[in-house]
């Protein structure tokens, strides 16, 4: 027996997209959203002041850009040096209309990245995150921080298991060993007394360490439609693999005698 969790096959986790501080929360918890609307406004006190340090070297570019053009309507008129003066002016004209361009260019990134701080919703769900207001709102984040969490509840469910690494062995041969995926009986830690059939998915190619305890393999198995009424994301479920028959004495002492084989060997 394993245990894993209920989830959104569909859910997306949202983060902050740079160092900042959360000025509003829009998205509330269980709020049903769609794709592109709003939930986040993130500010960036750096970026404000690098958009304006741009932007007045940007003004500034311009206006030596038209005090060059204004020279050189005037040096048809009265100049010493005509074969020099007005290739002189060329020249710095070309210039500043190249460092203009560079500088349009910063300003168009930054501008990008400000635009990043409008965090919008990717899919259509609800707002998994638990009193996201509270959490977030004005406060600082960094970037990569967990921000909020929206699933499509209405779409199809997986259950993620936890299968003990010393166990996963038998998982892999028993799915080597046959065409069709593994079997999986489920069910929901609040109503022992339902089974659900399932069936894996995907077994993960590496095991992880989660909160100090042992290392064990994410496994993905499907939840059939409509088979449980509200669910919800992160119930806990308990469940068996269907890894082929196995004499009684193995399923009963397995586990004593690979205790043994680990004190044996190392």
């Amino acid at each position: 027996r394993v245990e894993g969790e209920l989830q959104s096959a569909v859910s997306r986790d949202i983060y902050a997209p740079l160092d900042g501080e959360v000025i509003e929360v829009q998205g509330r918890h269980d709020d049903s959203v769609e794709p592109g609307q709003l939930l986040l406004t993130l500010r960036s006190r750096p970026l404000e002041v690098e958009l304006q340090r741009l932007q007045g070297e940007f003004q500034a570019t311009e206006k030596k850009l038209s005090a060059i053009a204004s020279a050189r309507v005037q040096s048809d008129v009265d100049f010493d040096s005509a074969e020099t003066y007005p290739g002189q002016l060329a020249a710095e004209e070309q210039e500043l209309k190249q460092i203009l361009s560079s500088q349009r260019k910063q300003m168009d990134i930054v501008r990008g990245q400000r635009d990043q701080l409008l965090i919008q919703s990717p899919i259509q769900g609800r707002v998994l995150t638990w009193n996201p207001s509270e959490l977030l709102e004005d406060r600082p984040v960094q970037r990569g921080q967990l921000l909020v969490t929206i699933a499509d509840v209405e779409g199809p469910w997986i259950l993620e298991l936890s299968v003990p690494d010393r166990r996963v062995g038998y998982l892999l041969v028993a799915q080597r060993a046959q065409e069709k995926p593994l079997d999986v009986l489920f069910s929901l830690a609040t109503d022992r007394g339902t089974s659900y059939q399932g069936y894996v998915q995907q077994i993960a190619a590496r095991s992880e360490v989660h909160d100090g305890q042992r290392a064990s393999v994410k496994v993905i198995a499907s939840v059939p439609k409509s088979a449980i009424q509200g669910p919800r994301p992160g119930a806990i479920v308990y469940a068996k693999i269907d890894c082929g028959r196995r004499s009684l004495g193995f399923v009963w002492l397995h586990d004593i005698t690979e205790t043994i084989k680990s004190w044996l060997l190392f």
